[in-house]
């Protein structure tokens, strides 16, 4: 396959302006892996470059949890830069990437990303001091807004291997309890996991808190990034996200449990969350709406 000349100039301009923002001290870091990193981080010559870095903060979220709005506002609010701290994403895993990291290192940033709590991604998050926003939602909730995203975007809903612009509602529900549910219960374990084992200081937030009261929401989330604005700053703040128009927050009014899910799939989705949580008993599930 013969590429584009000129996205192979684009990729060349990109990687340059990636390598003019690395210290040259840390590009042996590209190498190690988060565990050799850890070992070396405090040592000479890395410890000197290190420890000019400026804020970095991660909103990890599932898919339809409110995110967006969510980091716009924290983004409008902190005066902070968009940034991506993985490889990919789309249908990609949103794992933190060692170069888009270092990359970022100069400048308060914050990213979005659906991320799992792995140990790589957690030693990442110590290794360079990221602080995290856990955002999390109703678990029945997040599911048909889900179903209602890949509805409104029909033949541009991709589905691994193809299109599911031609399912039929079951179907297209049916796929997202089989294959989505776990990877959102997989998310809230290993996050709360993390916590429960000190390897985190935040807690998590919820999606029904924003819709209850934006303003002390997000007064929470800045307390617990150790920042303080005043309300009227989150209040302008949130109001300019609403005045750029995209995002809204739903409450799914028009989307509702028993017209979206059939009694089957309330059977499924309740037997497959019964087994975590035989299997997870520590843990509380009621923040995703599991009792």
């Amino acid at each position: 396959m013969n590429l584009d000349p000129n996205i192979l100039l684009k990729y060349k301009k990109a990687a340059e302006i990636m390598a003019s923002t690395i210290d040259p001290v840390l590009l042996p870091l590209l190498f190690m892996n988060h565990q050799t990193i850890k070992e070396v981080i405090n040592q000479d010559p890395y410890a000197g470059a290190m420890s000019n870095r400026s804020e970095t903060v991660l909103l990890a979220c599932y898919p339809r949890s409110g995110s967006t709005f969510t980091f716009q506002v924290l983004m409008e609010v902190l005066g902070y830069r968009r940034a991506t701290f993985t490889y990919a994403r789309k249908r990609s895993e949103h794992d933190l990437y060692i170069p888009m990291l270092l990359s970022n290192l100069n400048a308060n940033t914050i990213s979005q990303q659906h991320i799992l709590a792995t140990d790589a991604n957690l030693g990442l998050l110590e290794v360079f001091d990221i602080k995290c926003v856990i955002l999390v939602r109703n678990i029945f909730d997040a599911l048909i807004s889900l179903f209602r995203a890949y509805k409104d975007k029909g033949k541009h809903a991709f589905i691994f291997g193809g299109y599911c612009e031609d399912w039929s509602d079951e179907l297209l529900m049916d796929y997202l309890i089989e294959f989505r549910l776990p990877w959102y219960l997989h998310f809230y374990i290993s996050w709360s996991y993390a916590i429960e084992n000190g390897q985190l200081s935040q807690t998590l937030v919820c999606y029904e808190d924003m819709v209850f009261n934006e303003v002390v929401y997000f007064e929470n989330i800045l307390t617990s990034l150790g920042s303080s604005k005043s309300n009227i700053a989150i209040q302008n703040a949130i109001q300019k996200v609403r005045d750029g128009g995209a995002h809204r927050l739903s409450k799914d009014k028009d989307w509702r449990q028993e017209e979206v899910l059939s009694k089957k799939q309330k059977e499924k989705i309740v037997s497959v969350t019964s087994l975590y949580k035989k299997c997870y008993e520590w843990l509380d599930f009621t923040k995703i709406g599991i009792y």
